[in-house]
């Protein structure tokens, strides 16, 4: 801002305005003088008038340039807010109006000068605004209203063209539907409003040529349509597309490029079908797998649910899944009543064949389906070429394929709708393919028309076409040879396979066979077939259930059988039931071997029923007469049967003795043999007369038959002495400690070895009583010291370590203590505690040779005498380390102490391991030394026979003849061989022979002179398997102490002399008194 004082001068100081009258003349002012200021004040003012104007013009260009800066900003800021208002309002003009009102109104309120020019602007904007809006609305409407009528129009197309491809437009009497007539009609119309609209340009003409094209359109969707349909409902896809694409090119009018176009969606939407087809008639076939899969757990499926699922899969044509789960439901209904009765399993097995074969006993089953065209037209034309039955050929086709051209039999690999075989095939099908309708057809009329020629030429008649079938299923002289021999069973003619595959049973005749299949095809007129025939027979399932169910029935007549002989070979009678079964059974065995074995056991049983009643020694005395005879070749194999049952009749008679000696005298009252009163418990005294009495009788029972067992008490007994047991468990520990103060060690270990009695005392330690535990322990403690070796095998691994550490701390705990101690080692929530010692016992062992295994065993010797040498062989040797670090880890879980985890661990291991001198010294699995006895006091006599077993092998490979007739190089080898060095091999078989408590034997293999070890031959050429022979080594040692008291006994040995010590020239006898 100017300050216009300043501008004028005004404001500077003047020297004449200060000057004052002088004081020496005080008086005396000049005039000049004294108007001089004043004059110079109007000056003054006369400058700032000027500078206030200047000032003045300066300030408007300011204000007008202010002005003229915020209105152009105010003119932006409107522009903007219009723009963006016009945007909100779009398609919207009235309720742009009202906000521009009131905008205007509003606009300028904080400026007053410029506000009317504001308004002025604002009100003037915004009006070409809403012109602008209420064009562009205007236009809005034309194009939407446009959009609708296309949209409108594509969409009833759209619908009209959904409706014929699915068939839906027209009702069953074929007039159009409701709503496609309507569609139609909104069609016209919408057409109609297109071509009075201007703004479309749309004629009549155009219109016109729209209806055309678009019909045709129709019709060529309800073509594809139609094509789906037919293949969603027959699955051929071959057919659906032939006969979707003649109806296409019968279309009149329609241009190429549109019949490519259908042509393509026809196949595409085939395409798509199939793919949907086979992915739904997947999952149909997982849901039947899943529902075959109940059935043979046994669970309960609703048939509702099955008959869903079969009904799918015959709708998709999968007809041998939907008969693999017809026939599963039907064995899971017939299995239970199988299973139950031998009458049950015979209905089954037969329900299940009838099944197959189709219900009627041989009635032709109702009229199948149409063939399709293309077999309809093959078979005519085949029929009429070579003067045949079409009908025949119809049935044969319907049985063999049920008319599918592409079916295929896993089985035989037969394909095509007359299942030819390969070989067949190639002799008569021209290079042409199977599944070809035409070349199939015509091959099935040639072959019939050989086959009928051959049967012709062979049975000297006229065949029927059922004859004709059989022969095209079997063969030409497969069905021959069933029509000439009808006694013969079918299976031994044509072969097991080739009967139970086409609904035969396997001791079905040939007649019965062949006249099964006549009826079927001969049964009834035109092409009516059994239903099942074709597939059910076909199926893998059917003959896997067929299978089972025939298991049932022969494992049924085995297991009666089994009954029924165990009656006959100890001495009774089965029951009648038992006899009705197996005859049930009998007509429908299909293992040969046991319909043989039963037909002969029975023949023999009949025989051998008249000896049941006679006494052992009778028996005994016509077994050794029927010997006799065999031995000089007068019986036959019946007769020997008979000599083994009698034998099992003497047994029967002897088992007695075996198992409960002191009765015998109520199974074989003839000998006399007192039988002892019941058991008497009452007190010691009485214990101790009744066990007296028991030993005296089985001693006259033993007397009589050494072979009988030392079993003093018989089950009663045993059951009584368990009873008294569990009333008083306080008093346990002294009944046993009387019982076996009386028994003799092989009375004693029958006796603790007794079932009952071991399950029992195994109870009371694991009841957690202490009164019970602490008896049960007292007696196990003993029982262990008196057969530490029988022990395990008797009681178990588990009590042997219980009893380990009842022994180990019994010595520092209070009776409550241990057995408070003993019942939580049987605790399972101590079970981790153990895998962590486990755990901690296998990393004290991973660093242990197998030398030191050998010496923790201890066989290491003394300062290395008569140390035992480890297995030779690294296999071996392995497994025997790692037999001990197994036992040594679960007994150091059992015990937490490495110390007697290695002595648990050293006796478990050393009663299955140990040295064997047969086996050079070596350590090595069930050695034969542990349980062959010794005799003589040792067991070189296993070593002498295995050193002669050895020597005829060799000699055996080398061949004796060319040995003696050439000594040098063969000579030198055989010696080589026997002086080598050999070992005994413990495998399976040896293991085996162990648990059973035969006699094992070994594998023997020898060191060749490449340091390699190689298994020995037998005289068979199979490996040489060593079995040592006590009774042989008794005989020989029995022989040589008879021949030494032989000479003892002679005048010879009273003559050898022997000279006196210290004295000259006596002598004394060396045999006989001195």
């Amino acid at each position: 801002m100017v300050d216009a004082f300043e501008a004028s001068g005004a404001g500077r100081v003047r020297q004449q305005l200060t000057d004052v009258p002088s004081t020496r003349d005080p008086h005396v002012v000049p005039v000049d003088r004294l108007t001089r200021p004043y004059t110079a004040i109007a000056e003054a003012v006369g400058h700032v008038g000027k500078a206030l104007h200047q000032a003045a013009d300066d300030l408007a260009a300011y204000n007008a340039m202010a002005h003229q800066t915020a209105f152009a900003e105010a003119q932006f800021q409107i522009d903007k807010d219009i723009a963006e208002a016009r945007a909100q309002y779009q398609h919207r003009p009235a309720e742009f109006e009202a906000w521009a009102k009131e905008y205007a109104r509003t606009v300028g309120r904080d400026s007053p000068i410029l506000r009317d020019k504001l308004r002025t602007y604002a009100t003037r904007v915004a009006g070409n605004a809403f012109s602008n809006l209420v064009n562009d609305k205007r236009r809005y409407d034309e194009q939407t209203a446009l959009a609708t009528l296309k949209a409108r129009r594509e969409d009833v197309e759209s619908r009209l063209e959904d409706m014929v491809f699915r068939g839906a437009d027209k009702n069953p009497d074929g007039t159009p539907t409701q709503e496609y007539a309507q569609l139609l009609t909104d069609a016209d119309d919408i057409r109609r409003q297109m071509v009075g609209n201007p703004n479309l340009a749309y004629s009549e003409e155009m219109a016109q040529l729209d209806t055309e094209r678009f019909d045709r359109r129709l019709t060529a969707m309800a073509i594809v349509g139609a094509a789906r349909r037919d293949y969603e409902r027959d699955g051929n896809f071959s057919r659906a597309q032939k006969a979707a694409e003649d109806a296409l090119n019968s279309v009149a009018g329609l241009p190429p490029e549109d019949r490519i176009q259908y042509l393509g969606l026809i196949k595409r939407n085939l395409e798509g079908a199939n793919a949907v087809r086979s992915a739904l008639t997947q999952e149909t076939k997982e849901r039947a797998l899943t529902l075959r899969q109940l059935y043979r757990s046994g669970q309960k499926v609703p048939d509702a649910e099955t008959d869903a699922v079969i009904e799918e899969l015959r709708r998709y044509g999968a007809h041998s899944a939907a008969d693999d789960l017809e026939m599963e439901r039907e064995a899971a209904r017939l299995e239970p009543a199988a299973r139950a009765s031998a009458r049950g399993a015979i209905e089954a097995l037969g329900g299940l064949q009838n099944r197959a074969l189709g219900a009627g006993g041989g009635q032709a089953a109702p009229t199948p389906r149409q063939p399709p065209p293309e077999i309809a037209a093959a078979v005519n034309m085949a029929a009429e070429k070579y003067g045949l039955s079409s009908s025949l050929l119809f049935r044969i086709a319907w049985i063999e394929s049920r008319f599918d051209p592409n079916a295929i039999n896993p089985n035989s690999r037969a394909a095509g709708p007359f299942q030819f075989i390969p070989s067949t095939w190639r002799q008569y099908g021209g290079g042409a393919s199977p599944h070809d309708p035409v070349a199939s057809a015509d091959a099935a009329a040639r072959l019939l028309l050989d086959n009928k020629r051959y049967l012709e030429r062979t049975l000297g008649r006229p065949v029927t076409d059922g004859e004709l079938y059989l022969a095209h299923q079997q063969g030409a002289a497969g069905a021959a040879r069933l029509l000439s021999n009808p006694n013969a069973r079918a299976a031994d003619i044509v072969g097991m396979s080739a009967v139970t595959m086409n609904g035969g049973t396997p001791d079905m005749t040939a007649g019965q066979f062949a006249q099964l299949w006549i009826r079927k095809v001969e049964g009834a007129d035109s092409a009516t077939v059994p239903v099942a025939a074709g597939t059910w027979q076909q199926s893998p399932v059917y003959h896997e259930l067929l299978g089972r169910f025939q298991t049932i029935v022969n494992d049924g007549a085995r297991q009666t059988w089994a009954g029924i002989k165990g009656a006959f070979d100890n001495g009774y009678q089965p029951t009648e039931q038992e006899m009705e079964d197996l005859l049930t059974y009998l007509p429908k065995v299909s293992d040969a071997k046991l319909r043989k074995e039963i037909l002969d056991g029975l023949a023999v049983a009949e025989a051998a029923g008249k000896t049941a009643g006679l006494p052992v020694q009778r028996l005994r005395e016509l077994v050794a007469q029927a010997e006799a005879a065999a031995a000089r070749g007068e019986v036959d194999p019946l007769a020997r049967q008979l000599i083994e049952v009698w034998n099992r009749q003497a047994e029967a008679r002897t088992r007695a003795l075996r198992e409960e000696p002191t009765l015998y005298g109520k199974v074989d009252p003839e000998t006399g043999i007192p039988v002892p009163k019941p058991l008497d418990l009452s007190s010691v005294e009485a214990l101790r007369a009744s066990i007296e009495e028991r030993q005296r009788t089985l001693e006259i029972v033993k007397q009589a038959n050494p072979d009988a067992s030392d079993a003093v008490f018989s089950k009663t007994d045993i059951g009584n002495i368990v009873t008294a047991i569990k009333a008083a468990p306080e008093n346990a520990q002294p009944l046993l400690g009387q019982i076996t103060a009386m028994l003799t060690p092989d009375q004693l270990g029958l006796f603790m070895a007794n079932e009952e009695i071991v399950n029992t005392i195994t109870g009371m330690a694991r009841s957690g009583d202490p009164q019970k535990m602490g008896a049960a322990y007292s007696i196990l403690d003993a029982e262990y010291r008196r057969d530490p070796q029988a022990f395990e095998r008797v009681y178990g691994r588990d009590i042997e370590t219980n009893l380990r550490l009842w022994q180990d701390r019994r010595q520092y705990m209070t009776p409550d203590q241990l057995m408070a101690e003993m019942k939580r080692a049987d605790d399972p929530s101590v079970r981790e505690a153990r895998r962590r010692l486990r755990q901690e016992a296998e990393e004290l062992a991973k660093d242990w040779t197998v030398e030191d295994v050998r010496n923790k065993l201890g066989h290491g010797g003394f300062l290395g005498f008569g140390q035992a040498g480890v297995p030779s062989d690294a296999g071996m040797a392995a497994t025997l380390r790692q037999e001990f670090v197994r036992e040594f880890a679960i007994a150091y879980a059992e015990t937490g102490n490495e110390a007697s985890a290695t002595k648990l661990a050293a006796d478990r291991v050393n009663r299955v391991w140990g040295p064997s001198a047969a086996n050079g010294g070596e350590i090595m699995r069930n050695p034969p030394e542990k349980f062959y006895p010794t005799i003589g006091g040792s067991h070189d006599w296993i070593t002498d026979q295995l050193d002669e077993d050895v020597r005829r092998a060799i000699e055996t490979q080398l061949d004796v003849q060319t040995v003696e007739q050439r000594p040098g190089e063969m000579r030198q080898r055989a010696d080589r061989m026997i002086a080598a060095e050999r070992r005994l091999v413990a495998d399976r078989q040896t293991d085996a022979e162990w648990s059973r408590g035969e006699p094992p034997s070994y594998r023997v293999v020898i060191k060749t002179d490449d340091g390699r070890f190689v298994a020995l031959e037998d005289a068979d050429g199979r490996p040489l398997r060593f079995r040592a022979d006590a009774e042989a080594a008794l005989a020989e040692h029995r022989r040589r102490a008879g021949v030494i008291r032989s000479f003892l006994e002679s005048p010879a040995a009273r003559n050898v002399r022997l000279p006196m010590p210290g004295s000259f020239g006596l002598s004394m006898p060396a045999f006989g008194d001195r």
